[in-house]
């Protein structure tokens, strides 16, 4: 089952607690990319290789220099390469403080997790803040 989206969040917490919820911290995406695939290539090859990167993932060497630098960015079909060469999923290359010993997972929610959800929700609609 998917996820709630993060607006309905927003919106319950907002109503629980009658203000604005904090701002989203940002995320340097190409810096938490890099760190995840240099733990990769650190845990699969025993240490960073970008030609062997650029080999197996199928892209210039160029590109590799380009993830390292994390000056500029990279196309998405590119990290879907780089993911598929060490077995992992593309999203879980951009969660900040990948272990590639033991990669993040989602987890489905289940009945009881939604039901719960919609209560709360439809109670916080309810409630009127002071």
């Amino acid at each position: 089952m998917p996820l709630q989206p993060l607006s309905e969040w927003r919106e319950f917490l907002t109503y629980l607690g009658g203000r604005q919820t904090p701002p989203m911290t940002a995320i340097d995406s190409r810096r938490v990319l890099w760190a995840s695939v240099s733990a990769l290539m650190r845990h699969h090859w025993e240490g960073e290789n970008l030609n062997r990167l650029a080999r197996e993932a199928k892209v210039g060497p160029a590109t590799c220099v380009r993830l390292k630098g994390q000056q500029t960015s990279i196309g998405l079909e590119v990290v879907d390469r780089i993911a598929a060469v060490f077995g992992v999923e593309t999203w879980q290359l951009f969660v900040p403080g990948f272990d590639p010993t033991s990669p993040p997972v989602l987890l489905p929610v289940s009945q009881a997790e939604r039901e719960l959800y919609t209560r709360l929700l439809q109670a916080a609609r309810a409630y009127k803040a002071p």
